[in-house]
């Protein structure tokens, strides 16, 4: 299949993500790399070599998970390379969208493939692409439809599921019949092509093999992306929260200067005049708590930890105890999940969309609190597919993409 290729400079982003990618110093300050230098790559590689890492550990449960989404010999032989000291990875995540959510996620998922290869060729190192799946995520609002085009605009096509409580989404059963007649109407607005009968089945076969959201968005993951050695973990699972348990200790002894040096950050971007779409406070303890299969952020209030509503309060004994206790009863916000990230995995580069740039760009000081580093952030991939017939169109309107020409052949 021959495809024209258009190189599009997007000029319509918000001030930060633009900032970022013309390197300006004044967002490049706030990073601990610059992502457009390859020495970044050498540099954050000879960092990761001084750090340790439970790596037989981890290779353990990430054999479990994707165990159970179905693999081919690609994944468990990149997931084994996780054992020798020298592999990184290259990771980014998103939540458990229905048929595998917005377009963006694949985009993601595709940059983060082409970069680990990438890096594997120039640091001569074993690099291993990583994806994420924010089990956690209990807003079900967000991953539940797809946009089909009907009756010449957008339409929302959602999953009428009734939403008894917020509970994580790897922990949402699924209501197969309910999702099997959705996404048949969703089908029905497609035109029909050659592939149609074939992509219908393997949607199928998804759902049938699968018990939670995440389990779908999984198996579909992985049947797109086959051969291509991409490992898969659910940020929920009850045995990588077991693992963590010193890592989530180390949260709790660091909190008060980790909050701060957020907030801190925070206030010195609005300074420079970069919005930022997160609700930071001195208070925060950027986990929350698990209770009755509902999630509870907590906040710490003098020397107790408790939830805003004052469901559960804790003090720091107990909180300690707790984690040690019942791990899978907590998880992290989206401040602390960049920061569990970096002390489960060997991260040489986070592939980030625009609104993960900006948060981002508040966490070094966090990081530094927990003696960590922030590794390098690259931005996504930001793609636009269009039919031939767009091309017309676009012609009889006399309009035209601005940007180099290339042919490039795809197999």
């Amino acid at each position: 299949m021959i495809m024209d290729v258009q190189c599009i400079r997007l000029t319509k982003q918000s001030k930060i993500i633009q900032d970022y990618r013309d390197r300006k110093e004044s967002i490049l300050y706030q990073f601990q790399y610059d992502p457009y230098q390859l020495k970044s790559f050498q540099q954050r590689y000879n960092y990761l070599k001084t750090q340790t890492y439970k790596r037989d550990e981890l290779v353990s449960l990430l054999i479990k998970q994707n165990n159970r989404w179905g693999h081919d010999e690609s994944v468990l032989q990149n997931i084994e390379r996780l054992k020798d000291p020298n592999s990184v990875v290259v990771i980014g995540g998103q939540q458990a969208g229905l048929l595998t959510g917005p377009l963006y996620t694949i985009h993601k998922i595709v940059s983060i493939i082409i970069q680990a290869r990438e890096q594997e060729q120039y640091l001569k190192a074993p690099v291993i692409p990583v994806f994420w799946i924010a089990g956690e995520d209990h807003d079900f609002e967000e991953i539940n439809h797809v946009y089909t085009y009907e009756d010449h605009q957008l339409k929302k096509n959602r999953l009428n599921e009734m939403e008894i409580k917020k509970e994580p989404v790897s922990q949402k059963k699924l209501d197969k019949n309910l999702i099997e007649r959705w996404f048949k109407n969703v089908f029905s607005t497609y035109q029909e092509t050659e592939w149609t009968n074939e992509l219908y089945s393997s949607v199928n076969e998804a759902l049938k093999k699968s018990e939670t959201y995440v389990d779908f968005f999984a198996r579909l993951i992985r049947q797109l992306f086959k051969n291509e050695g991409l490992v898969l973990i659910d940020s929920n699972n009850a045995d990588l929260r077991r693992f963590e348990v010193e890592y989530f200790l180390q949260l709790i002894h660091h909190r008060d200067h980790l909050a701060k040096a957020v907030v801190n950050e925070f206030d010195e971007q609005l300074k420079r005049g970069y919005e930022i779409d997160l609700d930071v406070s001195t208070n925060d303890a950027h986990l929350f708590y698990h209770l009755k299969g509902e999630r509870l952020l907590l906040v710490k209030n003098n020397d107790v930890w408790t939830s805003k509503d004052g469901e559960v309060s804790f003090t720091k004994e107990q909180i300690v105890e707790k984690i040690k206790s019942e791990p899978e009863n907590f998880s992290n916000n989206v401040v602390s999940r960049p920061i569990m990230q970096e002390f489960v995995f060997p991260v040489l580069s986070f592939i980030a969309g625009p609104g993960e740039v900006a948060y981002w760009s508040v966490l070094k000081g966090a990081f530094s609190a927990v003696n960590l580093q922030l590794p390098i952030v690259t931005p996504r991939m930001s793609i636009t597919l269009l039919k031939h017939d767009h091309k017309k169109r676009l012609e009889q309107l006399n309009l035209s993409l601005i940007g180099h020409i290339k042919r490039v052949s795809i197999q």
